[in-house]
């Protein structure tokens, strides 16, 4: 296999006695990442409305933080962008005309935009869980994560009766009677 060799910090402050030629190796560590590229895998597709683009520009980075999102969670991210923009469109003319209109006979309505903007607002919730990008959703991806990892620290059993789920476990009565200790049930 042979000697590795020295790490290029360390090769720097030694020197290099025999004056040979060196080329630093760029390692995986010391790369930069590189600067958002709007033209890659993360561009707006083509297709998308003008207003959908701009909250695609705007709020995809702060989804790929989450380091939830995938190549194949952008048609869910797509759909979360054309609904923001709806929602935008609705709330200025909600702002502009506000929340209720007078009809002929004189009752007031809620104006249709309201009704529509709620609506909106449930398909971008419903795609913010999907992307894990809500509170909530992160931590029901983590406890998923740690529950497909299994449980390093319980020990093995060798026989049925000490499994937890046994008919053995079920038999006995859940709630501790005065006399005995109300620890004894998990035991």
């Amino acid at each position: 296999m042979g000697r590795r060799a020295k790490p290029d910090a360390l090769h720097e402050l030694s020197g290099n006695a025999g004056k040979r030629k060196r080329t630093p190796k760029i390692s995986a560590r010391s790369r930069k990442p590189a600067a958002f590229d709007p033209e890659g895998a993360y561009a707006p597709p083509v297709g998308i409305s003008a207003g959908a683009r701009v909250i695609w520009l705007e709020e995809i980075e702060r989804v790929k933080a989450t380091g939830y999102v995938k190549g194949s969670d952008l048609s869910t991210y797509r759909i979360y962008c054309e609904s923001a923009a709806r929602h935008r469109k609705l709330a200025a003319i909600i702002e502009d005309k506000g929340f209720t209109y007078a009809t002929g006979t004189g009752f007031e309505r809620p104006r249709p935009e309201v009704s529509i903007m709620q609506r909106e607002e449930r398909t971008m919730l419903a795609c913010l869980k999907e992307l894990a990008s809500t509170s909530s959703s992160r931590m029901q991806a983590a406890s998923r994560a740690a529950a497909a990892q299994g449980d390093l620290f319980v020990p093995e059993r060798d026989s049925p009766e000490q499994a937890p789920n046994s008919e053995k476990t079920m038999e006995r009565e859940v709630t501790p009677s005065a006399g005995r200790d109300p620890l004894a049930y998990f035991n």
